[in-house]
């Protein structure tokens, strides 16, 4: 019973790494994208154009930024929480064999 609940807390710890991974790609992939297309349109467009597309752009980039900011920070929390489901079964665990080693001892 305590391998398995040492195994489900690995679990979730390696789980929770993998989505924060994952959602740090994620936000970085948005923001290259993002780059890249404004990159595109500012060739595209003349001088006087470039100056309302160039606003467009940087807002449009701030909001890639701030999207990727909160994808980042949501991933971190549940990290965090995920990271303290995971104490909380270590510490029922390590609960656990105390109390097993406790028994026998007393036994």
């Amino acid at each position: 019973m305590i391998d398995e609940d040492l195994r489900l807390i690995f679990e979730a710890e390696q789980e929770a790494k993998k989505k924060v991974e994952a959602a740090r790609q994620e936000a970085s992939d948005l923001l290259e994208e993002a780059k890249k297309e404004a990159e595109k349109i500012k060739e595209n467009y003349s001088s006087s154009t470039q100056l309302k597309i160039k606003k467009i752009l940087e807002d449009y980039q701030r909001n890639a930024e701030a999207d990727a900011r909160k994808i980042l920070e949501s991933a971190r929390q549940q990290q965090e929480a995920m990271e303290k489901e995971a104490r909380g079964r270590f510490s029922d665990a390590v609960r656990l064999i105390f109390e097993a080693v406790l028994g026998r001892t007393h036994v």
